[in-house]
């Protein structure tokens, strides 16, 4: 592991910590156990499938980290592909105007 830049206990003005996967660099317990303990209202904000590793591998209740599903992510999908497409044709119109100039 590369050397800490900071105490991990002095950021206990952290409100939310997310781990997108399980590996040691998206998961320290060496780096997050110190915050965890520095403050006890951080939110762990994690894939709901690696919580019982994530529990594990922190040494803490597996209640304690909040689960998330791809589930809410699909009834949103076509929104954001709508949202992505209008931005698209905005930007190409936008550069187009441009090139014209």
């Amino acid at each position: 592991m590369t050397e800490l830049v900071i105490d991990p206990a002095r950021l206990s003005f952290i409100d939310i910590v997310t781990s997108t996967h399980n590996h040691t660099d998206h998961l320290d317990a060496e780096t997050l156990s110190p915050i965890l303990a520095a403050n006890s209202s951080v939110k762990l904000v994690i894939a709901d499938a690696n919580r019982a590793f994530v529990a594990d591998r922190l040494k803490i209740d597996a209640g304690i980290a909040i689960g998330l599903t791809t589930e809410p992510l699909s009834k949103y999908r076509n929104q954001i592909f709508r949202r992505r497409n209008r931005r698209t044709k905005r930007w190409s119109a936008m550069s187009a105007a441009v090139r014209s100039s």
